[in-house]
């Protein structure tokens, strides 16, 4: 009896579940809840983009001409003659020359140059080239002029010996070279007076007087002495200094140049006188 008790509460559990499970099969059919269509909402009105009015064109400003510039008449530039360029060997001028052997076999050439610049030169060179009858080069030899400045138009003599060498060429050409002096020689510086004459040997002698008419001391008081043939070509040059060394503002000295060792008898001759402070 006691074994059925469980076997009936479980009969009792199963009944009321068929019943549950018969009404779903046979029993009143409970209507699915009606589903209302979704209510479609309107789409939405468009408004029309408003009109947007094409700007307005304003016209182009009109443009004033600008004002005819009237140019004035083009006056030709005056023609103006490029300057007159010196050659180079017309600047500083080898006026003449002339060459002789001397006694020891030396040959010696005198000459003379002109400044013909518009300012004063210096270091005035003079360079001598020697050729025999084959127009073979012999040798050459250079010198420096007497003068040691040489103003706008002056004249200055040089003298350029072969010594150490002892030949006797057939042709000699000359050349110059120069520099620029921006000095000046002592001014007032004057030949008071000269002779010349040939003394008892031969020599050319020029002797006289050199005062000193500047306000300063003059010192290096040098005599030039040029000597001409009859054609006024140089035969030969010679230097000397006064007899004082310093000369004082007004004071004079004596001097004496001769053409030793070349025996000469020119048919004239220049003196100058340069001077330092």
């Amino acid at each position: 009896m006691k074994q059925l008790i469980p076997l009936l509460l479980i009969i009792l559990l199963v009944l009321p579940l068929c019943g549950c499970m018969s009404g779903e099969t046979g029993g009143t059919t409970i209507a699915a809840p009606t589903t209302q269509p979704p209510t479609t909402t309107a789409a939405p009105t468009t408004t029309a983009a408003p009109t947007t009015a094409a700007p307005t064109t304003t016209a182009a400003p009109t443009t004033t001409p600008a004002p005819t510039t009237t140019r004035p008449p083009t006056t030709a530039a005056p023609t103006t003659r490029p300057p007159t360029t010196m050659p180079p060997e017309k600047q500083v001028e080898i006026l003449s020359y002339s060459g002789v052997s001397g006694e020891y076999g030396y040959y010696t050439v005198y000459g003379e140059v002109k400044n013909n610049l518009n300012y004063n030169v210096k270091y005035v060179k003079i360079v001598a080239s020697y050729y025999n009858n084959a127009n073979q080069f012999l040798g050459s030899a250079f010198t420096y002029t007497e003068l040691d400045t040489i103003k706008p138009g002056q004249k200055s003599p040089f003298e350029i010996s072969t010594y150490p060498d002892k030949y006797t060429p057939s042709k000699v050409t000359l050349q110059v070279s120069f520099s620029r002096d921006y000095s000046n020689p002592l001014a007032g510086v004057s030949i008071l007076n000269h002779s010349g004459r040939t003394d008892s040997y031969g020599y050319y002698d020029v002797i006289g007087e050199v005062k000193n008419n500047s306000n300063s001391d003059a010192r290096y008081v040098k005599l030039v002495c040029t000597y001409y043939d009859n054609n006024g070509k140089v035969i030969g040059c010679s230097f000397s200094y006064a007899e004082m060394d310093t000369l004082r503002p007004g004071q004079s000295s004596p001097y004496e140049v001769t053409s030793y060792p070349l025996k000469i008898r020119p048919a004239s001759y220049s003196i100058q006188v340069q001077a330092t402070e």
